[in-house]
């Protein structure tokens, strides 16, 4: 389901980033014993950049559909040039459409990193998983980039040999105010953690959302219609 999004920027000269959460940023990497992988991270990208001036409104669609890159660690997400490790040359690999409640393989091909279907993810109907090969199939650590309608919406990495990436899409996103000259590519949940939190209610396919400055003139959110508990 497609969902309408118009964003009105009241009277507040900043910069709306948006982004989609997941319900795993703070434990994104677990071991085959279910561990979490504590040097792992997951760092949030923008999804959508919404710069309307002052009296001004912008509009975006969002959907849940995801897709994943697989990549070295070492190779950035736009670089499609050959990565050598030892006597392996790896390309990362396409972007493939991903589903909730089903656990992917991420492992090495002749010159391409490989993802294939493993099947259903019995122990998380919405968890998405991405499973590195032992490393007699997998050179190096991995990296994961999430995507949405072919915009990079969050980073997991590394990714080391018979570990699994984790993505739980919950359907909400985060609004986060920045200052035009503030903008970056990379943040951690802790950066996030007082954007504001929408998600959608279920029979709604249209909202509008608007931006705007308090009294006091801090930047503040508010929906049509409200979101529903996140």
């Amino acid at each position: 389901m497609t969902i309408e999004f118009e964003l009105a920027n009241l009277n507040a000269e900043m910069v709306t980033l948006v982004f989609i959460a997941n319900r795993q940023d703070q434990q994104p990497v677990r071991d085959c014993s279910q561990a979490t992988v504590e040097q792992a991270t997951f760092h949030y990208t923008p999804w959508q950049l919404v710069n309307a001036s002052a009296g001004a409104r912008e509009y975006f669609s969002y959907s849940d559909t995801l897709s994943v890159v697989v990549r070295p660690q070492s190779a950035s997400a736009a670089d499609t040039a050959d990565h050598t490790d030892g006597q392996a040359t790896i390309q990362p690999s396409a972007l493939t459409r991903v589903a909730p409640g089903r656990r992917y393989l991420a492992f090495n091909g002749e010159h391409r990193l490989q993802i294939v279907d493993l099947g259903e993810n019995k122990q998380n109907s919405a968890e998405i998983c991405i499973v590195a090969a032992p490393a007699n199939h997998t050179s190096g650590q991995l990296a994961v980039d999430w995507y949405q309608a072919g915009t990079r919406i969050g980073i997991t990495e590394p990714l080391a040999p018979r570990t699994v990436a984790s993505f739980v899409n919950s359907g909400v996103l985060l609004f986060q105010p920045v200052s035009p000259d503030q903008q970056r590519q990379r943040f951690t949940p802790d950066d996030l953690a007082h954007a504001w939190r929408y998600r959608t209610p279920s029979n709604a396919l249209k909202v509008k959302a608007s931006l705007r400055r308090g009294p006091e003139g801090n930047p503040d959110y508010a929906f049509v219609p409200a979101s529903v508990s996140v």
